[in-house]
């Protein structure tokens, strides 16, 4: 199983100590082990101090750029210098220490899109080779910051997986299930039995005493006595017990969990609704306590805790909600942008009583008389609900893995990107001719998660509704609901005027599409002419900077790089930045004119679409009723 954990490193000198000991040639083979991106320079042999400063070197003058914008002062130590990521393999993924380097390598180039610094190094001193990942956090343009958080985190780990995945580790156990067996196991297994109905009743519970009575009604026996908390089903044929911590992977549904379960719920009420009636966070603060929640500032993050009777709850901002980060930094800027409205004022002593009505009004729980009745209503529309069967081709798929598929899909004829459809949501046949037929059984209302390999910016859930659009579009058909109902596909594609531009009576199919082709190419063209002339620059603005650097060594380093690339001594920082400027503009027009033309191509296809479909009727109407006279 891939493991990944993150490290911010704060100051200079902490980053240079991490350099160090990523390296350690005990460590990386003696430095075998050992690949970077965006470095300016190379080195011709390999020696430990030598690489050392030469990546410090490399870091250290993208600062020095970075300091010059806005006289901007990046060398104070509280802020982050760069991104320690850890990716550790375990022994039985059978990859070699070379293979592992490169899927880390392969990994931090997508997930930061070739705009950062980074180096990879491989340790093998321990059972688990692991990977060390450390990215700049300045962009290589000496402009943004690296930012990181949940949504990076996610991303980083699912580009991860993908791509150990494709190259053979283990990142869950495979499961073979196919779309058949899923259903099968979901009938019989005691176990998926008893997490739907917990997870039904988590949502249909108002606090950890409503769970525990609704419990009895689903025939749900919960036992905290032993060691570990177990569960039994009264009305079916159970053999034993199922142990709390074998139901979920990600949870262990013991006492605790419901307790801290519960309390996040009562807290994110409570944080909702004072957002609406506080001006400010410290009358926020003051509101909250009369809730029984105290709000505690710790040095970012924040405190929450609940007292209820004899018990106290505390929960960080940081595991309370997954919608939202209530950190400092949240509070800050929305009570800078919130106007609250006069009809929302609320005085400290009816603060109880509102969010009384407040919480009747947010009520989601059901009686224990209608527990029963509503959990069967509602595993009868699960087992109805809707899913579209959707037929693959071969060209489609990436890459078959162990528990699943990556398919392509195209969003624009500019955008591609994979999206992983596990084991139980497809089928895989083989025909007589021994060729594989993959079918996908895709849930409209869901989410599937979207890598884009070129900008991880880009990476994203998309609902199965707009998947299967894509799929079914590049099949040229519409794919067939697996379970028929009386509605059948509701919404239809938009009629769009598909001449406009074209002028297609005037000239032939094959001259448009030449002359479409023949700008995409010269547009393509034009982009990465003007990129290599923004990189070279953005380098030498980068030397020039290290040039006024404080630091001696930085400066002699960088007058050497300098001689290297033969640039005039009479040059300028202030005149290779107007430079870059001036191409930036010149590109920005390139990209705008380049999309201009896709745009055209899409309408373009879209018209022949349209045109074969026409002719395709045209000879079904003349082979069943004759030509036209």
């Amino acid at each position: 199983m891939v493991v990944t954990k993150h490290k911010a490193v704060h100051g200079v000198s902490y980053r240079t100590k991490t350099i160090k000991y990523i390296l350690n040639p005990d460590k990386t083979q003696e430095l075998e082990l050992v690949s970077d991106f965006g470095m300016l320079g190379e080195l011709d042999w390999k020696i430990y101090e030598d690489y050392v400063d030469f990546y410090q070197w490399n870091f250290e003058i993208n600062d020095e750029r970075y300091n010059r914008f806005d006289d901007r002062l990046f060398e104070k130590n509280n802020k982050i210098h760069a991104h320690h990521i850890i990716q550790s393999f375990s022994p039985d993924d059978n990859l070699t220490p070379e293979e592992i380097n490169r899927i880390g390598w392969e990994v931090a180039k997508e997930f930061t899109g070739g705009k950062f610094r980074f180096i990879v190094a491989t340790h093998v001193d321990k059972d688990h080779i692991h990977n060390h990942i450390l990215i700049n956090a300045i962009d290589l343009q000496s402009e943004k910051k690296f930012k990181w958080d949940r949504k990076r985190y996610r991303d980083f780990k699912q580009i991860s997986d993908r791509i150990s995945k494709i190259a053979g580790a283990k990142i869950v156990e495979p499961n073979r299930f196919s779309y058949s067996d899923y259903k099968m196991y979901k009938q019989s297994s005691h176990k998926y039995e008893l997490k739907q109905r917990i997870n039904f009743l988590l949502r249909h519970s108002k606090s950890m005493e409503d769970f525990f009575k609704n419990a009895e009604a689903l025939s749900i026996k919960i036992d905290f006595s032993g060691k570990h908390t177990t569960y039994r089903m009264t009305d079916r044929d159970m053999k034993k017990n199922i142990r709390a911590d074998k139901i979920n992977k990600r949870e262990v549904y013991d006492r605790d969990f419901y307790q801290t379960y519960f309390a996040k719920q009562d807290i994110q009420r409570r944080v909702e609704f004072l957002l609406k009636h506080s001006t400010d966070f410290q009358d926020f603060v003051r509101k909250a306590e009369k809730l029984d929640l105290l709000v505690k500032m710790k040095t970012r993050t924040i405190d929450f805790c609940l007292s209820g009777g004899d018990t106290e709850i505390v929960i960080n901002s940081e595991n309370l909600s997954k919608k939202f980060d209530y950190d400092q930094p949240f509070f800050e800027d929305y009570f800078s942008k919130i106007d609250i409205q006069n009809d929302n004022l609320l005085p400290i002593d009816e603060v109880a009583a509102e969010f009384q009505e407040f919480e009747n009004m947010m009520d989601t729980s059901i009686s224990t008389e209608e527990i029963l009745s509503q959990y069967q209503q509602e595993k009868v529309q699960e087992e109805e609900k809707d899913l579209f069967e959707v037929e693959l081709e071969e060209w489609q798929i990436e890459k078959e893995v162990n528990d699943g598929l990556y398919i392509k899909v195209w969003f624009g004829l500019d955008s591609e990107g994979l999206v992983f459809i596990p084991n139980s949501h497809m089928e895989i046949e083989t025909t007589p001719d021994l060729e594989k037929r993959y079918r996908l059984f895709l849930d409209e209302k869901k989410y599937y998660y979207l890598y884009n390999k070129d900008n991880s910016d880009a990476n994203r859930f998309v609902m199965g509704k707009t998947l299967i659009k894509q799929l079914s579009g590049e099949r040229q058909k519409v794919p067939h609901r697996k379970i028929i109902t009386e509605n059948t596909l509701k919404e239809k594609m938009e009629q769009i005027n598909l001449l406009i531009g074209l002028r297609v009576q005037e000239r032939s199919y094959n001259d448009i599409k030449q002359e479409l082709i023949e700008k995409i190419a010269l547009s393509e063209l034009k982009m990465t002419e003007l990129n290599q002339k923004i990189e070279t620059l953005n380098q030498v603005a980068e030397l020039l900077a290290g040039c006024d650097s404080d630091d001696s060594e930085i400066q002699r380093r960088s007058r050497m790089e300098l001689v290297k690339l033969n640039v005039s001594v009479h040059l300028t920082y202030e005149q290779v930045e107007e430079q870059i400027r001036e191409l930036q503009d010149e590109l920005y027009k390139a990209v705008g004119d380049y999309e201009s033309v896709i745009r055209q191509m899409e309408t373009y296809i879209d018209l022949l679409k349209k045109y074969n479909s026409e002719s395709n009727d045209r000879e079904k109407d003349e082979k069943q009723h004759g030509p036209e006279l």
